[in-house]
């Protein structure tokens, strides 16, 4: 079997289509000294800021971080939003399928001050495809995921992916035994029927099944076990991955549980750390990576992640070199032994 670092090594040679809602996330940083006279709210006086892709924009990203082929097949506005995004997709070396809509493109503002998160302002519309617009994709769709290892489906609910067109991309996947990845948004998993991997975390498999859950015992682990093994059977997923957070991965597959703990991490922002687990999982599975070890290498990207600032990406050399320090640390020494 080979090492994780082996597998990360055959990253450059798979590909990878993302598809989803797109959106810019842009950050706004600044410094709060007073107090508004017009109202109890903080000045912030801006110093900098820094625009990053969003929603299935960061997922390509981050499958492009890890030396993937990347393309990405989305709807947006005709504004300037959209420009930007053009723009980050091309410096990041992704492929862009992105269809031009009557739309604001989505766009997150984020206003912070040191380690503070302010405020996030958003601006956006939901997607109404036309049918005509919607025959335009689903034939792009025949002509793409042949193309592809591997199909990553990343839905904010922003009216792209609906059943029908949700569907359509499941199916061709299929047909074209391409594993397709799901990470879903909302209660309607019906849509995804049929999906390799269906990943929530653990606040939206709460929100699906109508459970409270929690992962904080052992007795809550097993809940969440239960909870997912259901949500497999009833829509025809061969795996469900559920993200804990802290806690790590709980994994049902046709075989039983696997369940892998996180590697202790300081954590300085959590946005985007289901992108890069998703393009991970994505990024193993197109080079034929056992699941385990998939999950495994996702782990350990969101882990990372996580510790960077704004929806970050881990870049393929970041991640080797943290595999290649976690293969040559010394092993612990017995206790008990008195050498």
């Amino acid at each position: 079997m080979s090492t994780l670092l082996e597998i990360s090594q055959k990253f450059p040679s798979c590909s990878v289509l993302c598809i989803g809602d797109i959106m810019l996330d842009r950050f706004r940083y600044g410094e709060v000294t007073r107090i508004s006279p017009e109202a109890p709210v903080p000045v912030l006086k801006i110093t900098h800021e820094r625009t990053m892709l969003g929603g299935v924009g960061n997922v390509a990203a981050n499958a492009s971080a890890l030396g993937c082929k990347t393309a990405v097949l989305s709807v947006m506005g005709n504004d300037n939003e959209a420009c930007e995004i053009r723009g980050l997709l091309v410096m990041k070396n992704i492929q862009t399928f992105c269809h031009q809509t009557n739309i604001h493109t989505t766009t997150k503002t984020r206003h912070l001050t040191g380690n503070t998160h302010l405020l996030r302002e958003d601006r956006e519309d939901k997607v109404e495809l036309k049918p005509l617009e919607l025959a335009k994709l689903n034939h792009q769709l025949d002509t793409l995921i042949p193309q592809y290892d591997v199909v990553l489906i990343s839905d904010y609910n922003k009216g792209l992916l609906t059943p029908d067109f949700t569907q359509y991309i499941i199916q061709t996947a299929i047909q074209h035994k391409k594993p397709v990845l799901v990470d879903p948004k909302g209660v309607n998993y019906h849509k995804y029927t049929g999906a390799t991997l269906i990943k929530p975390n653990l606040k939206e498999l709460s929100e699906v099944s109508h459970v409270s859950l929690s992962a904080e015992t052992d007795e809550g682990l097993k809940e969440i076990y239960l909870t997912a093994s259901a949500l497999r059977q009833k829509h025809h997923a061969q795996n469900i991955v559920v993200t804990l957070g802290h806690k790590g991965m709980l994994t049902v597959t046709e075989q039983g549980l696997l369940y892998i703990p996180t590697a202790a991490h300081e954590v300085f922002d959590v946005s985007g750390a289901g992108d890069t687990s998703l393009a991970t999982l994505g990024a193993a599975l197109a080079t034929n990576t056992p699941l385990k070890q998939a999950i495994q290498l996702a782990n350990i990207a969101s882990g990372m992640v996580v510790a960077k600032s704004g929806t970050a990406t881990v870049c393929l050399e970041e991640l080797q070199e943290h595999l290649q320090n976690t293969l040559t640390l010394p092993s612990p020494q017995n206790e008990n032994d008195d050498r």
